[in-house]
């Protein structure tokens, strides 16, 4: 189960206007789905929550609340925030993998595939498996866009010594996903026994850093729907 977050150009014929959250945000319209549908009973289910505004504080204690690993976590920049999003195809939580060459693998058969595949994915990753690659998009691309959670520029994230490197995208309104998934998903890599997998939590909620006009964009159709 995830949260799916759709990027849909206006010209677009079918613009999903069933949706309870629609976000125009550029040249894109935001909605937010929860399995096709975010009812009421769903959220508070999952103890999913309107999204805030937050910053390292808020964020780095949520996450020890819950035992998150907070070792590496990051976000992304500004430039990268929505093209991110696309990339992952808007389901959150999510994640990418790069083995220690920097190609981009995935865990997918198909592209529509949820993220549950992780699951099983992670716990059986070893060395010298060939896995499906996406060529365009390398590891030194994908660093280029993180952040720390003050906006500031993160060198040497990595560690070297690494056979994988998990990037798990999350946020902190998506309550008991959190907990059944991104938490998960770091305690398979971690007891991996076959390789090393170096796990990056990438959180994708609003930044209190951001400029105030891009909060903007962002929040001004979140407040009116309230």
């Amino acid at each position: 189960m995830g949260l799916f977050l759709f990027y849909i150009y206006p010209s677009n014929p079918n613009p999903f206007l069933f949706s309870p959250y629609f976000y125009p945000m550029h040249k894109y319209l935001f909605i937010l789905l929860l399995c096709c549908g975010c009812s009421s009973v769903a959220k508070k289910m999952y103890g999913i929550k309107d999204p805030g505004i937050e910053n390292r504080e808020s964020i780095i204690r949520y996450a020890q609340s819950i035992n998150l690993d907070t070792t590496h976590i990051c976000t992304v920049d500004t430039s990268t925030y929505l093209k991110t999003l696309i990339r992952i195809q808007s389901s959150l939580p999510e994640a990418e993998l790069f083995n220690r060459d920097g190609i981009n693998i995935t865990y997918k058969k198909q592209d529509q595939d949820c993220n549950a595949g992780l699951f099983s994915f992670i716990p059986n990753l070893r060395k010298d498996s060939a896995y499906n690659r996406k060529d365009a998009y390398s590891l030194t691309q994908h660093l280029e866009g993180i952040r720390g959670l003050n906006g500031e520029a993160l060198h040497n994230i990595t560690d070297s010594s690494a056979d994988y490197y998990l990037f798990i995208y999350w946020v902190r309104w998506i309550g008991k996903l959190n907990k059944d998934h991104v938490r998960e998903w770091m305690d398979l890599a971690k007891s991996n026994p076959h390789v090393r997998i170096q796990v990056i939590p990438v959180n994708m909620d609003f930044q209190s850093w951001w400029p105030e006009t891009f909060q903007q964009k962002v929040t001004k159709s979140m407040s009116k729907k309230k």
